[in-house]
């Protein structure tokens, strides 16, 4: 496969990560900024809700897992759940929310 073909797929790919990322953010900063705590937040346990919080402040697995008292394979199964109850696409999408999970 040639790199023309290869970089438009790889484009076309990040472009509806991106749309799909945008419109959770969108639907919970709408949330959010109406004073509701976000219904896709709501659906997250308390260890979830912190460790979102955590991911948001760029903290490694291993500095979150220290500060709860778990193990960073613990912290990494909590963020494949949030990230599916999120419908984000992965870890990192967690630090780009602009919301950081406590009541308003």
């Amino acid at each position: 496969m040639s790199t023309m073909t290869v970089l438009p797929r790889s484009i076309s790919s990040t472009f509806n990560k991106m749309q799909k990322l945008m419109g959770t953010m969108s639907k919970l900063m709408e949330e959010y900024s109406s004073g509701r705590l976000p219904s896709l937040v709501r659906s997250l346990s308390m260890r979830e809700k912190q460790v979102l919080h955590l991911a948001r402040q760029g903290k490694s697995r291993r500095v979150m897992a220290k500060e709860l008292g778990v193990s960073p394979k613990t912290i990494s199964t909590i963020q494949a759940s949030i990230v599916s109850k999120l419908g984000l696409n992965g870890s990192r999408d967690l630090k780009s929310l602009g919301f950081s999970g406590k009541k308003g």
